[in-house]
């Protein structure tokens, strides 16, 4: 399977950090639009050839960045985290590994849990 990051809610000056620190490393990036918020994580990371019929998303966008990692094991999200933190991107709180678990949730679904889990982790 093909390594690839879904990065959300990353514009501008941000988005061309992620993009400078992902370009060495074996992976593609791929920019997750607001309207494909509703369809599984695994669909998005290339895991499904075709989507789950779903409806469009026409919500607002996520409060926050969020990058999730799907193919990557081991040391590969450790040299990513690297590059993140050398291409001042070192402040990204909500980041995730596609598994057979949540694979087929939503962004949307993954972002709240999260969000809990960031919480938690934080004593919030």
């Amino acid at each position: 399977m093909e390594k690839q990051v879904l990065v959300y809610e990353f514009k501008g000056l941000r988005l061309g950090q992620m993009s400078k620190a992902l370009e060495k490393l074996p992976c593609k990036m791929r920019v997750v639009e607001r309207e494909e918020y509703g369809m599984p994580l695994g669909y998005l990371a290339g895991l499904e050839k075709k989507p789950v019929a779903g409806k469009r998303y026409e919500g607002e966008g996520l409060e926050q960045e969020m990058v999730v990692f799907a193919g990557f094991v081991g040391e590969d999200i450790d040299m990513a985290l690297k590059a993140f933190c050398e291409h001042g991107l070192a402040g990204v709180g909500l980041k995730a590994v596609v598994t057979e678990t949540n694979r087929g949730w939503n962004s949307l679904q993954l972002f709240e849990e999260l969000k809990k889990e960031h919480a938690m982790m934080h004593g919030k």
